[in-house]
């Protein structure tokens, strides 16, 4: 087991934190993505490698489950591992533990290895042979297939900048949920923590591009849709729980 699971430690940063002095939840999702990258590159997969071969691996959607939030300088160990793929989609877990062994957060993503030189997804073949696959889990919370906003109660303008760019030249996911955070009050924040996250990533965001969000509200779940123009880029699940 010890070559299947991939562990790590995170310190919680300053600037990881919220007005509430815990980690932001579009932080974890850099964390995730962090740690994915340290696996991958461990095994012999680093960004620049894969770049080098022609790839990059895109996130397709990400859920995760929140138990508790760490603080400023606390310790998350991070375990994480990777199932068996699926056509043209590996499947990535998650858990992030306290210095007490407390379960912190429980996560899974989905990620598509995409081919730089044709634009499209190419199926992993032998590159994911490479990584240990874990078979004794059932993981308590998946990353699902949200269902279109039908009903937007709401409505918000947004627009791309510089600094939301990653070294794929394009919007890293983690910025969608910092922006759509953004869009609650300090009333909803203080009153309010933020439960379980789905996010699903459609078409790639670009600098410049203009965006609009539609919110669909039910009781604490929000459903969220990520447009520009006619063109849907990505759908988020969000569930809050009384603070």
């Amino acid at each position: 087991m010890d070559n299947v699971i991939f562990e790590d430690n995170y310190r919680v940063t300053f600037v990881d934190c919220n007005a509430k002095g815990v980690i932001k939840a579009s932080a974890i999702m850099d964390v995730l993505q962090e740690v994915a990258g340290a696996h991958s590159g461990a095994i012999g997969y680093s960004w620049e490698k894969l770049h080098d071969l022609g790839f990059v691996f895109l996130l397709s959607r990400i859920g995760f489950e929140m138990h508790q939030y760490p603080g400023n300088g606390d310790i998350i160990k991070i375990l994480t591992w990777t199932t068996e793929a699926r056509g043209f989609v590996g499947e990535r877990h998650y858990q992030l533990r306290n210095a007490s062994n407390e379960l912190v957060c429980e996560a899974q993503t989905t990620w598509i290895l995409f081919d730089l030189k044709k634009g499209r997804p190419a199926r992993p073949g032998n590159l994911l042979e490479e990584f240990p696959v874990r078979k004794d889990y059932s993981s308590p919370i998946n990353a699902v297939k949200l269902e279109a906003v039908s009903n937007p109660s709401s409505f918000t303008d947004w627009s791309v900048r510089y600094s939301d760019l990653d070294m794929n030249q394009h919007v890293n996911n983690s910025r969608y949920l910092h922006w759509l955070l953004d869009t609650y009050d300090m009333d909803h924040h203080t009153g309010h923590v933020l439960s379980e996250v789905q996010g699903n990533f459609l078409n790639e965001v670009h600098y410049g591009d203009p965006l609009q969000f539609y919110k669909d509200s039910k009781g604490n779940s929000d459903l969220i849709s990520g447009r520009s123009g006619d063109k849907e880029l990505f759908r988020f699940r969000l569930n809050w729980r009384a603070h």
